[in-house]
C-alpha cells in the first residue's frame, strides 16, 4: 500500500516541508485517497483527522490516537452516493464526544454542505446547515443558512456583493433572492432548503 505526505498550512495551501514552521497540517494518502491529516503547532500534534475503514472499530482506533494527540482526535466514515461523498465524523476531546457533523463532498472534492448532528439521536439540527456555491477555481461564491425548520433565511457571498453597491447582504427572503437572482433556485434548487442529500439520491 503505497503512502504519499502531504504538508500544507492552516488554510490547506501546500508547503514544503522546509517551510513548514509553527502552524501547519500534514496529510497522509493511501492509494489516491486521504486517510489521515495531522495539524501541528510548533512541532506538537495537536490535533488528527481520521477517515475510518469500514472493518476498524471506533473505540479501538479513538484510544490508540487519543494517546498522541493534544486536543481533537475526529475521525470520520466516508460512503458513496452516485457522484457524492457522504463523510460522518465525531469530534473526541479525551475521549469523549463534542459533537458529530455530516459533510457532502462533490465530485470535485468540495464540501458544499455541512449539518450538525444532535450527539445523542445522531438526528440533523436543520439550523445548523449550511451549504455552499464553489464556482470552478474552487472558491465559496455563495453561503446559505437555514431555520430550524429547515427552511431557507439567509444569502451571502460573492454572488450577492457583487450585484451592486446598493444590495444589502445577506439576503434574507427567498422573495429577495428571486428578485436580484431570479434564476439561482432554478439553477441550484438544493438550495431551497435544508435538506441534506439532493433530490436524485436518497439514504
Amino acid at each position: 500500500m503505497e503512502e504519499k505526505i502531504y504538508f500544507s498550512d492552516s488554510y490547506g495551501k501546500p508547503i514544503s516541508e522546509q517551510d513548514s514552521m509553527n502552524k501547519f497540517h500534514k496529510a497522509y494518502e493511501e492509494n489516491g485517497v486521504i486517510r489521515k491529516i495531522e495539524a501541528y503547532e510548533v512541532n506538537v500534534l495537536m490535533d488528527i483527522e481520521y477517515f475510518l475503514d469500514d472493518n476498524e472499530n471506533t473505540d479501538t482506533v479513538l484510544a490508540k490516537l487519543t494517546e498522541h494527540v493534544k486536543r481533537f482526535v475526529t475521525l470520520g466514515r466516508r460512503k458513496e452516493y452516485g457522484k457524492y461523498t457522504i463523510v460522518k465524523s465525531s469530534q473526541f476531546s479525551k475521549g469523549k464526544v463534542l459533537f458529530k457533523a455530516c459533510e457532502l463532498v462533490d465530485e470535485n472534492n468540495n464540501v458544499i454542505c455541512i449539518q450538525v448532528l444532535d450527539w445523542k439521536t445522531e438526528e440533523p439540527i436543520l439550523e445548523s446547515t449550511e451549504k455552499y456555491i464553489i464556482d470552478d477555481k474552487g472558491y465559496d461564491i455563495a453561503f446559505f443558512n437555514y431555520n430550524d425548520e429547515g427552511k431557507f433565511k439567509s444569502l451571502t457571498g460573492s454572488i450577492v456583493s457583487e450585484l451592486s453597491v446598493f444590495i444589502r447582504e445577506p439576503l434574507y427572503e427567498i422573495e429577495e433572492v428571486n428578485k436580484y437572482l431570479p434564476n439561482l433556485f432554478q439553477e441550484y434548487p438544493y438550495y431551497r432548503n435544508a435538506t441534506f442529500l439532493p433530490e436524485i439520491l436518497t439514504l
